[in-house]
C-alpha cells in the first residue's frame, strides 16, 4: 500500500475515511458512544 503517486489532499483524504471506516466498526463491535472513541485516533495528532 503505497501513497507515493497521490497528492497530499488525496492521502489526508484517504486516511480520513480509514478512520471512519475503523470508527464505524468499532461502534458496531462495542456499540460504545463516539465520545468513548476519541482515544487514541486523535490524541496524536495534537
Amino acid at each position: 500500500m503505497s501513497f507515493n503517486n497521490l497528492d497530499t489532499g488525496q492521502f489526508v483524504q484517504k486516511v480520513n475515511e480509514q478512520q471512519n471506516k475503523q470508527r464505524l466498526n468499532k461502534n458496531r463491535g462495542k456499540g460504545s458512544p463516539e465520545a468513548a472513541l476519541q482515544t487514541k485516533q486523535h490524541s496524536t495528532n495534537k
